[in-house]
């Protein structure tokens, strides 16, 4: 039993194995009384009740103490492991179905998160590397089964704020809107223009308003983790287009956009990165080149034959970025302004919330509204 307890501290042993054996050695101690007492019976054939003997006096109270300690023993390492275990990062990763399919990955599972926002994309890939947990969503959901303009962003961002997710990182196809950052290069988004239209891009509204600025989009702290984990060929820094999709631009906008000095343009990062800032979650994206859009005159227009083709030269650069990512994550993870941006965002008072609305906004801003 020493040797579980070392485990359990240590980090060794799976959670789910402490526990199993948490609760197998509850149940063994209640045995354990039972069976005393039955041997207290037989002592004294005579009796009717057990504890007519003096030594049963004795002998049952130690037994049931025991059982105590030993049950409260192994529910206190658990909650030691356990606390160890999500005391840290959590990295939520949005992105490709395959992303989830990242070699190293310890105690995976899918599981499935309900939200009052409605259902995320599909279940979420949760496990751990190393100290860190991490857990994946696949933003279209696995198969790719969902438009860009039909994502429900707040569902998603809610299911990984309820899973306990500390940091999310965005992995997003995009095309390149300059001549340096070619098809297989990795852009690593520091700015937004968002073109979108018509989709809901807060949590907040009436009977409850919140203002978050979004001068600074992305944690820069995560994104230079990123940037390290990628490696050679990604770009730091650089605006990312948000246009509404699901069609690809027209010529006259691909060069608009490059004159308002855009780098990269996209569908899927908005409303994401504004949901996440006002879910307090650090954000960094990673926009992964695929084409050269449809700017360039002397080239076919970008189609989804040629998107699919570099997509998949690119998954696995994407799933090596990830990986490093988890194993190259300081051992503490130190808090982030934006863990707490929104003590300066809400500008409703306290006695003119709507109830119903606070309750719905119980994982993203619960903290905050308490």
């Amino acid at each position: 039993m020493t040797a579980v307890f070392v485990a359990a501290i240590a980090g060794l042993a799976p959670l789910d194995v402490i526990a199993s054996l948490a609760n197998a050695g509850t149940l063994c101690a209640f045995v354990a009384v039972a069976a005393c007492v039955l041997v207290l019976r037989r002592r004294d054939p005579a009796a009717r009740r057990p504890f007519r003997t003096p030594l049963a006096w004795v002998v049952a109270p130690l037994a049931i103490l025991g059982c105590c300690y030993l049950f409260t023993s192994l529910q206190v390492v658990t909650q030691i492991a356990f606390l160890d275990r999500v005391s840290g990062w959590h990295i939520g990763i949005i992105g490709g179905s395959g992303l989830y399919d990242v070699a190293g990955i310890e105690d995976g599972r899918w599981v499935e998160v309900a939200t009052p926002w409605g259902p995320p994309s599909d279940a979420i890939f949760t496990g751990r590397v190393g100290a860190a947990r991490v857990s994946f969503l696949p933003r279209h959901g696995r198969g790719h089964r969902i438009s860009p303009d039909a994502l429900n962003a707040r569902a998603n961002i809610d299911a990984l704020k309820r899973l306990g997710v500390t940091d999310v990182l965005a992995v997003s196809s995009v095309g390149s809107l300059v001549e340096e950052r070619p098809p297989g290069s990795f852009t690593i988004v520091d700015q937004f223009i968002d073109r979108t239209k018509g989709r809901v891009s807060s949590f907040f509204g009436t009977g409850c308003v919140a203002h978050v600025s979004m001068a600074d989009p992305v944690c820069p702290r995560l994104s230079a983790l990123v940037a390290d984990a990628a490696g050679e060929g990604v770009d730091r820094g650089g605006t990312y287009l948000a246009m509404e999709g699901p069609q690809f631009s027209t010529r006259a906008e691909s060069l608009l956009y490059r004159q308002w000095g855009c780098h990269v343009i996209g569908m899927t990062a908005m409303p994401e990165a504004k949901l996440a800032r006002e879910a307090e979650l650090p954000y960094a994206l990673v926009g992964m080149v695929t084409d050269y859009d449809c700017w360039r005159e002397d080239e076919a227009a970008v189609d989804v034959t040629q998107v699919l083709a570099q997509l998949s030269a690119n998954a696995a650069k994407a799933r090596s970025m990830v990986l490093a990512l988890l194993r190259g994550l300081p051992a503490e993870r130190a808090a982030s302004p934006i863990d707490t941006c929104l003590d300066a965002a809400i500008i409703t008072a306290k006695g003119a919330r709507d109830p119903a609305l606070v309750a719905k906004l119980d994982a993203v801003a619960g903290r905050a509204l308490a």
